[in-house]
């Protein structure tokens, strides 16, 4: 949001509201620095959505794993305890 009136209500409303920053005057060096930054962050966002999402397949795939071994476990040994006659 770029605004020639620092009214602190607006600003307030205007971040509420989803801005990322504001910038008072129109300072071009002000603006590259605010859009490089806001860049920034939705780069860093997007990563660690991305993160998230490759953690949880993983952790998926774990529990199936895991599941799938305890299945193994009980098979066994209910089949030595049919051997031995339990």
């Amino acid at each position: 949001m770029i605004t020639g009136h620092g009214e602190h209500d607006l600003v307030v409303n205007a971040l509420r509201a989803g801005a990322y920053d504001f910038i008072q005057n129109r300072s071009t060096r002000l603006l590259r620095r605010v859009v490089g930054r806001a860049i920034e962050m939705r780069e860093l966002s997007r990563r660690v959505k991305d993160s998230r999402w490759r953690l949880e397949r993983h952790l998926n795939e774990l529990e199936a794993i895991v599941e799938e071994r305890t299945r193994e476990c009980g098979r066994r040994t209910r089949s030595s305890r049919a051997l031995c006659g339990s």
